[in-house]
């Protein structure tokens, strides 16, 4: 029993030193970027917003005419690294399912990324799931 309590902290030793020694070698292999050898864009449907006032970007022109707008982010793969260029509406306007009221301009903001199985998503979704896929983990650049 003495000769066991003896050498656990030998053992401890040993297993934590194999188990750094492990992880060690994986990392690298993790953090490999894949080789980009061309430009790549993929362009994301990250929702609407439904503008009770066009004029409001073109004063005087169609003034009280409602539209929606597609608002569109983008990931662009480059031999340099990636870039996420405009990541969407904030996450707070994301919970609301029917939209949320920015302005009395800006009536209503949906959220949503359509996949191709016709699934709506909400975008905190996507950035959820983008935090834990490998190319969006490898992002180098984001536009402030």
């Amino acid at each position: 029993m003495k000769l066991w309590k003896r050498d656990l902290p030998s053992l401890t030793l040993r297993a934590l030193c194999a188990a750094i020694a492990l992880m060690s070698t994986a990392a690298p292999a993790l953090a490999a970027n894949p080789a980009v050898k061309a430009l790549r864009l993929y362009v994301f449907d990250c929702g609407t917003v439904e503008v009770t006032d066009i004029s409001y970007f073109s004063p005087g022109v169609d003034q009280g005419k409602k539209k929606t707008l597609a608002d569109s982010c983008y990931l662009v793969a480059h031999p340099k690294g990636t870039l996420m260029w405009d990541a969407g509406f904030p996450d707070s306007l994301a919970g609301n399912p029917e939209g949320t009221q920015v302005s009395p301009r800006f009536k209503r903001v949906s959220q949503n990324v359509f996949l191709r199985s016709h699934q709506a998503r909400a975008m905190l979704w996507l950035r959820t799931q983008a935090k834990k896929t490998r190319h969006a983990a490898e992002k180098t650049y984001a536009p402030l």
